[in-house]
This record gives C-alpha cells, sequence and structure tokens, in this order.
C-alpha cells in the first residue's frame, strides 16, 4: 500500500536523522540562543522582554531554515555518497514513494525540533511570568510551515545536484532569493530591459515566499486566517515541490 510505504520511508529518514544527532544539536544551538538573549537583556534596560523574545524568535526562525537545509545535506551525503540510497531502492518503495516518504520524514524531524525549542522557551516565559504570549503561537506556527516548505525544496535540490556542497549552496541561495521575493514585483515594474521582466516574474511565483513567514515582524500578532494562509500555502508548495522530486528522482542514476 501507498501509505504503508511512505510512513515506513519515512520513519527510515526520521532514524537517519536522529542517528545524525542534527536534531540534538539544532535543539542545542536554539536552546543557547534563547539563553544567550537574557545577556542581551542587560544591555537594553527598560526594553528587555522585547529584546529577549525578538531574540528568542530570531532563532526559531533560523531553526526553521537550517533544520532543513542541514538535513536536507545530511540525508544527501548519506543517500548518494554512502550508497545507503541503495539498500532502500532494492526493497518495495517506488522513487516516489521514497521521495514522499523523505519528504515527511524531514519535514517531521524539523518540527519536532521547532516543538522542543517552543517548549523550551514556553518554561521560560512561564518561570518570567510573561504568559500568555501573543506572538509564541504564531511564530512556532509560521517557523513550522517554513520548514516544510525547505524541506520540499531541499529534497528537489538534492535531488538535482550530485555534489552536498553544490546543493548547501543552492538552497542557501533559494533562502535569500525567497526572502527577497517580495520586491520582484517592483523590480519586473522597473527593469529597464524588456526581456528581463518575464524571468523576474517567473522567479517571483517560482521562489518560495519566505518573508510572509516572518511574523515575528508584524506590529500586530497576525490573525487566524493569515495562519490558515501560511499552512494552506506550505502544504500547496510543498506538495508540488515533492511530485517533481519524484519526477526528478525516477529520472535519476543511483
Amino acid at each position: 500500500m501507498p501509505v504503508r510505504t511512505d510512513l515506513s520511508v519515512t520513519w527510515y529518514v526520521l532514524r537517519l536523522l536522529l542517528r545524525s544527532r542534527l536534531a540534538a544539536l539544532l535543539l542545542g544551538a536554539g536552546s543557547a540562543v534563547i539563553l544567550a538573549s537574557f545577556v542581551l537583556t542587560w544591555l537594553t534596560p527598560g526594553t528587555e522582554r522585547r529584546t529577549f523574545l525578538d531574540t528568542a524568535y530570531l532563532g526559531v526562525e533560523l531553526l526553521a531554515i537550517l533544520a532543513p537545509v542541514l538535513g536536507s545535506t545530511i540525508l544527501q551525503v548519506q543517500e548518494f555518497d554512502q550508497r545507503t540510497l541503495w539498500l532502500v531502492l532494492v526493497r518495495p518503495p517506488s522513487r516516489s514513494s521514497y521521495a514522499r516518504g523523505r519528504f515527511l520524514g524531514l519535514a517531521g524531524s524539523s518540527a519536532g525540533v521547532l516543538a522542543a525549542l517552543g517548549l523550551v522557551l514556553a518554561v521560560l516565559l512561564a518561570l518570567a511570568r510573561t504568559l500568555p504570549e501573543p506572538y509564541l503561537v504564531p511564530v512556532l506556527v509560521a517557523a513550522v510551515c517554513e520548514a516544510a516548505v525547505l524541506a520540499a525544496v531541499g529534497g528537489l535540490v538534492t535531488f538535482l545536484t550530485t555534489s552536498y556542497l553544490t546543493g548547501i549552496l543552492v538552497q542557501l541561495g533559494i533562502v535569500v532569493l525567497g526572502y527577497l521575493s517580495s520586491v520582484l514585483p517592483y523590480l519586473a515594474h522597473k527593469a529597464g530591459i524588456a526581456a528581463l521582466r518575464p524571468v523576474v516574474w517567473g522567479l517571483y511565483w517560482l521562489l518560495p515566499h519566505l518573508s510572509d513567514f516572518a511574523v515575528r515582524e508584524f506590529t500586530e500578532p497576525p490573525e487566524t486566517w493569515y495562519l490558515a494562509f501560511l499552512c494552506l500555502y506550505s502544504v500547496l508548495y510543498a506538495a508540488a515541490a515533492v511530485v517533481a522530486s519524484s519526477l526528478v528522482f525516477r529520472r535519476r542514476d543511483v
């Protein structure tokens, strides 16, 4: 059954990532950023709470980027360089099932790390008696959605490239361009060369709009409808990227 096969691959990918200790390292790094934010509060008297939350939420957002990018790179090294992928493909899973399961495993691992980091942050806020914090849940929801998008993108990139170094550089480039995607319509309008406008508009629609997930920068906490929009966008974008990954992986020799 396809669903059972996808879940088997998902569990296989989760075990690979757990054995690599990436989740523990990322959680430790994120917790260190949150704890270090206490030091910054000493430098900003009068705005301690805002400084702590801004730094902590920035750590959550960075973790939403690093978890899928580094996770997909580790998987690429283990699958293609160390040839562990051969042990999977000789069994019943098809390449499409593997692409789907790989995405679910990577996205699930990233979501687990973010949830654990959110729990650490919630405990600290509770100890400081600053709960409820209106931005906490929106920031975590947006971070999980962003990680899911980047997990799907990472799967596509690592199936397209043969070098893990190239893969991680391409993924980081997509992250940078994704955060700049909001200015692409302006560049398309101001482009003096008419031939560049279709290219700019094509990038606008192809790149993930990562700046939409930066809810920590909003002047007011986002409403429920906006979080629902982020969830729907991440599902649709990730689904399209996973389908593309399946098509690419079918044509790749391993």
